[in-house]
């Protein structure tokens, strides 16, 4: 790995999709011994039943992930921002806005109230400074401004419409929270912050089921990408499709890392004898003062690093 005069402004480590099946989980570890400023839960933290809503399943699941002394120690000692994804919050690929997820349930809510009421007691901001966060009461998306570096996680997933029952011009965040976004990197811009780093469980455009990446929104990916272009700095994250990936964007990067406790199909070979492997997926940004650096470890790459410029940093 490249190694750098300076240290870092900021260091990040993001994951996503934690597959309950998987035993032994050694990435936390290894993201531990990393002592990151910041670590992002990108979503599908538990894996909620594919047959329906089951709420008392949800919290059961919740509970294993938490007495994971791994994943425990891990987030007792790094300051932990996280946000939901589909198996957090229904069955595969659920989109909250729909019928499915609008049903009332035995508690007197939603379906999708009942799985973000979960959510919220269970993966709340750890360890983060208060006066850095910025949060709407009862969202799940949230801002945190780390070392002149503004991080955004959005809610992909509680306001998201079906694209395939309403069109391409589907509501992606909803007008709350959509609205919260524009403002969010309005505050990028006038701020002049180092760099403006949005995090979603939703890639740009690597994902190959309709409806599950951003660039699918239409209305709404036409109007992100220019606001977020005109940032200082923009950097993507994001995760869902089982493996770590780098993607250059026209006027903007993006890091996927998917896997961090997750078995994954192979074609049976001497490799993958049972045709399985136990993928250990995580991403690490850097941001230095004049250069960023993504880690991508251990499945997919070995470990692999991107390194691109920053520009016009005020420090």
């Amino acid at each position: 790995m490249t190694e750098f005069v300076e240290a870092p402004i900021a260091r990040m480590i993001f994951v996503s999709c934690c597959s309950p099946r998987r035993k032994e989980q050694p990435a936390w570890r290894w993201i531990t011994a990393r002592d990151p400023d910041l670590l992002l839960l990108l979503g599908d933290n538990i894996y909620a039943k594919n047959d329906g809503w089951d709420l008392a399943d949800m919290a059961q699941k919740y509970r294993e992930r938490l007495s994971d002394p791994e994943f425990r120690h891990a987030i007792d000692r790094i300051p932990t921002l996280a946000t939901w994804d589909d198996h957090d919050i229904g069955p595969n690929n659920m989109a909250g806005d729909s019928a499915e997820a609008r049903v009332i349930g035995e508690t007197g809510l939603e379906r999708r109230e009942e799985a973000r009421l979960q959510f919220l007691s269970h993966l709340s901001p750890r360890g983060v400074r208060a006066d850095q966060l910025t949060r709407v009461k009862g969202e799940i998306y949230c801002s945190y401004l780390l070392n002149g570096v503004l991080v955004i996680l959005l809610d992909g997933r509680f306001h998201r419409q079906n694209i395939r029952e309403v069109g391409a011009n589907g509501q992606f965040l909803g007008e709350a929270q959509e609205a919260w976004l524009w403002g969010q990197l309005e505050r990028a811009q006038s701020e002049s912050v180092v760099a403006t780093v949005v995090c979603c469980g939703s890639t740009i455009d690597s994902s190959n089921q309709l409806g599950e990446d951003i660039s699918h929104y239409r209305r709404f990916y036409t109007e992100f990408v220019p606001r977020f272009r005109a940032c200082p700095n923009p950097i993507f994250l994001s995760g869902d499709i089982h493996r770590n990936a780098y993607v250059r964007h026209r006027g903007f990067v993006e890091g996927i890392s998917s896997g961090v406790a997750q078995i994954r199909k192979r074609i049976v070979s001497e490799t993958f004898p049972d045709g399985l492997e136990e993928t250990n997926n995580y991403g690490m940004l850097e941001i230095f003062p004049d250069r960023a650096r993504f880690t991508f470890g251990p499945t997919d790459y070995g470990v692999k690093e991107e390194v691109f410029p920053i520009k016009g940093v005020q420090i």
